[in-house]
């Protein structure tokens, strides 16, 4: 016994025939079946078409017969359809977004039923990394590195902003060139990873781990300022070979650091000077040997310091 392949529209009819009359037209119709269902954007990425969830026109079904393509609200029909095992299937990828569900389909159909909600999801993909401190310069993010909140990342769909942890995303982006740009600075850190970073998505491709790196600069470089108190026995303001060198004087630092250092025969110094302007002032007399001495060089002397420069023979005579 081979099972029905249409369902009768009336299994039964009741007729009331009179002599000498014939009654006609005692039809039995039969009913095809359907298949039918939606292609959409599968937002969430569950694999089901939920409320709110966008349609996708035009996207091509093949099933029973042929080819059907979505209509602007997704839908898709086979009609006329024999009682049978059917099987349907949707392209991987569709207005740049991915299938998120099965590839294919395959339902039994009675006769004369419709099967419906036999639908295909696409999901679109994501872009997602951090701002973070690349404490050891390595231009990766290792664990217990800290991220950057408030950063702004230029991407597909305009600027985001790092959450607390650093954690920026971009979603519900179609396939297609992508380029993420971060700033050069953010507050006192610099980026030291590249940006932008550019790359193509495929359909529904999330990319993680496009990350940025940020470092504080590294402290200038200091330098210092050193120099003699002498006795300036030919009283020409420079220290010459035989002249003697002095101590317990008090040299004074002023300008961009201010610091004061006693002097020895060795000399002064003062270390750990960034670039600057500074001014160098010594005692303007000294008592030695129960004689006073007067200063005969410029006291303040101006010193304009470069960074990481050591600046010698910055030296006070006296006589």
């Amino acid at each position: 016994h081979r099972p029905p392949v249409m369902r009768c529209s009336s299994a039964s009819l009741t007729a009331t025939v009179t002599a000498p009359n014939a009654v006609n037209d005692l039809n039995f119709g039969y009913v095809p079946g359907s298949l039918s269902g939606y292609a959409y954007v599968d937002t969430n990425a569950n694999g089901v078409r939920d409320a709110g969830e966008p349609p996708l026109a035009s996207v091509t079904i093949t099933g029973p017969g042929g080819t059907r393509s979505t209509d602007a609200t997704g839908r898709y029909e086979f009609a006329g359809l024999t009682a049978n095992t059917y099987s349907l299937s949707a392209p991987a990828a569709a207005a740049g977004y991915g299938l998120s569900t099965a590839p294919a389909l395959t339902t039994n159909l009675a006769a004369g039923a419709s099967v419906t909600d036999l639908n295909f999801g696409y999901r679109p993909g994501a872009i997602s990394g951090f701002a973070y401190v690349d404490a050891n310069n390595n231009g990766m993010k290792d664990v217990g590195e800290p991220g950057l909140q408030g950063v702004t990342i230029n991407g597909p769909t305009g600027p985001v902003v790092t959450d607390a942890s650093g954690a920026y995303a971009f979603i519900n982006l179609l396939s297609g060139n992508y380029s993420l740009v971060a700033p050069s600075a953010f507050g006192s850190y610099l980026l030291t990873t590249p940006s932008p970073l550019s790359g193509v998505m495929q359909p529904a491709q999330v990319i993680a781990n496009q990350n940025f790196g940020y470092q504080l600069p590294p402290p200038p470089p200091t330098g210092s300022i050193s120099g003699f108190t002498y006795i300036d026995a030919n009283g020409n303001g420079q220290l010459d070979a035989g002249e003697t060198k002095i101590g317990n004087i008090l040299v004074t630092l002023g300008g961009t650091a201010t610091s004061s250092v006693t002097t020895s025969t060795s000399g002064y110094s003062f270390s750990n000077l960034v670039a600057g302007s500074y001014s160098l002032s010594a005692a303007p007399t000294t008592v030695i040997g129960g004689f006073a001495y007067n200063l005969t060089t410029v006291s303040p002397l101006s010193v304009a310091l470069a960074a990481g420069e050591n600046r010698a023979n910055v030296n006070f005579g006296y006589r």
